[in-house]
């Protein structure tokens, strides 16, 4: 997303509880990463292909 100058926030699971807490609740209780959220949307370990059709869906290019 750097190479398409897209802004995102980076979020450690390790050491940011609220992160953690939000992972968790996205998968019933475990922690998966990475995962892309947007909005109430999110997708987990996107391959290029998978993360531009993600961002296209909500109208980021």
């Amino acid at each position: 997303m750097q190479g398409r100058w897209i802004e995102f926030d980076d979020f450690n699971v390790e050491t940011d509880d609220a992160a953690n807490t939000r992972i968790r609740n996205l998968y019933e209780g475990k922690l998966k990463f990475p995962t892309v959220v947007f909005a109430d949307d999110f997708i987990k370990n996107p391959t290029i292909p998978q993360l531009n059709e993600f961002l296209n869906k909500h109208g980021i290019d």
